[in-house]
């Protein structure tokens, strides 16, 4: 699966899985760059994966209209 950018980042941030949080120990600048990094290793065929959290959040302003 590949993640958005936002996924990515917060990935590196938060950590996760086998991957720890590195968000203590990265400036801003520096996980951007990594961030970039790393989107350059996977097949630029491949399509980001859907961000679900942005559909729920809205699914969730539209109910309490």
């Amino acid at each position: 699966m590949r993640l958005t950018e936002d996924q990515l980042v917060r990935q590196v941030i938060q950590g996760d899985g086998n991957m720890p949080a590195y968000g203590k120990n990265l400036t801003p600048a520096e996980t951007t760059a990594l961030v970039a990094f790393l989107e350059t290793l996977r097949p630029s065929t491949q399509q980001p994966a859907r961000d679900a959290s942005r559909a729920t959040v809205r699914a969730a302003d539209e109910g309490r209209r």
